[in-house]
């Protein structure tokens, strides 16, 4: 990660090789489970992004990227109210059934589950459901990912 991103770090920001350099620095400290790092490469990503002015989904992903950070720290009120943003984000530019609206309307689902918010879980993930199995199929992992939501949000809501 660190020697990837030192080889290229002195090109331009537009370069994709220093772009793809940051990618790999940030899934590296992923996979080490360093998150406050890989938050701020991912807020240094952001910004980039937004002062390049690139197309919105690669933005959009990055903020998922960035939820999911926000997640792993704990701050699970921010991660939420992100993955809410990135999912109509995603929902308007991409369309219901695209799979990267699916997935992060997953992660959505399993964030509302972590913050109890059981009912409005079960309500979304049921409305995935037939989004997902429409486009990707019965069998495919983030049709039953979905299911595996919807159940734990049944049986964790104690209101049901």
């Amino acid at each position: 990660g660190w020697a990837c991103w030192k080889t290229y770090v002195g090109r331009p920001e537009t370069d994709w090789a220093r772009v793809n350099a940051l990618t790999v620095l940030g899934n590296g400290l992923w996979a080490a489970e360093r998150h406050a790092e890989r938050l701020a490469i991912v807020e240094v990503q952001l910004a980039t992004q937004r002062r390049l002015g690139i197309s919105e989904y690669p933005i959009i992903v990055t903020r998922s990227n960035f939820a999911n950070c926000l997640h792993s720290l704990g701050r699970l009120d921010e991660a939420l109210a992100m993955e809410r943003d990135v999912y109509a984000r995603c929902k308007e530019l991409l369309g219901t059934t695209n799979k990267s609206t699916l997935h992060t309307g997953n992660n959505l689902a399993h964030s509302l589950i972590q913050q109890g918010q059981y009912a409005e879980a079960k309500e979304f993930a049921g409305k995935l459901i037939p989004q997902c199995r429409r486009a990707l199929g019965s069998n495919h992992v983030m049709t039953l990912n979905c299911h595996a939501a919807f159940a734990e949000a049944l049986y964790s809501d104690a209101g049901a």
